[in-house]
């Protein structure tokens, strides 16, 4: 009995050393230095009238990680809440989705994707889609609907079809992955192939905003400003919100946890060589983003999946700013 005990306890010892250094032999280390500081431009002035807009985070379901996975140097005794989520945003001008969550369609959907994906990226909770929850809560009423993905992996695209009559605005680059990668790089085709879907080619400007040479005003006042965030995928964009004075940024997939961002790591190195279409790219926007929160701690980043990286009082009921439902009117 002891002799079975003492090899269960060596196999044991010998397994767990392979596991840790296999994470320590995959870990990419992000070297700071190793990347130029970027001009940073003048931050904007502010309106001469505050624009009376609203955000709220809606999670359209949830899931469960180890901290490891979610970034290198994270506790893989450590779990944490992820959450596939849209942004809604109500704009004296507009109602506006960023990104779109996990939709009506995700079943279906989802099994598009190879038995190892789906075990991978399968552990997740539905909750209500965002277009349910619109539709019963009269969300911002009378103002055109715009979606506008970070970027579109399943994940981020899968509410679009739920929204026929709005245009989507994404990068061409972005578009021309979707059908390149398809499931291999994290895409279901049949998230944004239905004929019905208004595409809207999304382009930059040169106009430079943070450490950003390129940026989009998405209505001239200041209080949505995208910002195009390549590595993650082809065509990723990030969010400046201005709410009151203050500023909130989304990031997308960038990373997948604020810690990601300080000290600056990469994703677990099987998730990203799933999820991330070029590391050295998305290195630099992590180091980007990594000095704008030194130099603005007022800033609050939001990853997209971050659950505890959400701001109180952001999350659906609850808005940030002025609320966007029928009740309370802009």
């Amino acid at each position: 009995m002891k002799r079975i005990l003492w090899i269960a306890l060596v196999a044991f010892i010998v397994i767990g050393l392979i596991g840790v250094g296999t994470i320590l032999s995959t870990q990419r280390p992000i070297n700071v230095a190793a990347y130029p500081e970027s001009v940073i431009a003048p931050r904007p002035a502010a309106p001469a009238a505050p624009i009376r807009l609203g955000f709220s985070i809606v999670p359209t379901a949830t899931a469960v990680a180890p901290e490891g996975a979610m970034f290198e140097g994270g506790s893989w005794l450590k779990r944490r809440t992820l959450a596939h989520s849209t942004v809604m945003i109500c704009h004296p001008r507009a109602f506006i989705l960023f990104d779109t969550g996990l939709g009506r369609q995700i079943d279906s959907q989802f099994s598009d994707f190879p038995a190892l994906t789906r075990t991978f990226f399968g552990g997740f909770q539905r909750l209500t889609p965002v277009a349910d929850v619109i539709a019963r809560d009269h969300v911002c009423p009378g103002r055109p609907l715009i979606i506008i993905p970070s970027h579109l992996h399943w994940d981020h695209a899968g509410g679009i079809e739920d929204f026929p009559d709005a245009p989507v605005w994404v990068q061409s680059a972005e578009l021309q992955q979707v059908h390149s990668g398809g499931v291999d790089q994290g895409f279901l085709q049949n998230e944004v192939d239905a004929a019905s879907i208004q595409w809207r080619r999304l382009s930059f400007v040169d106009h430079p905003y943070e450490h950003f040479r390129q940026s989009r005003d998405i209505f001239g006042d200041g209080s949505l400003i995208l910002v195009p965030m390549a590595g993650h995928t082809a065509g990723s964009v990030g969010l400046f919100i201005t709410v009151g004075g203050k500023r909130y940024f989304f990031t997308g997939d960038t990373s997948w946890a604020l810690q990601g961002f300080s000290p600056p790591a990469h994703k677990f190195f099987a998730a990203r060589s799933i999820a991330d279409l070029d590391p050295d790219q998305l290195a630099a926007e992590i180091v980007g983003v990594h000095r704008l929160m030194e130099r603005d701690s007022d800033l609050t980043i939001i990853p997209a999946h971050d659950r505890a990286a959400y701001p109180a009082g952001g999350v659906y009921p609850q808005w940030i700013g002025t609320a966007g439902s029928g009740a309370s009117p802009l």
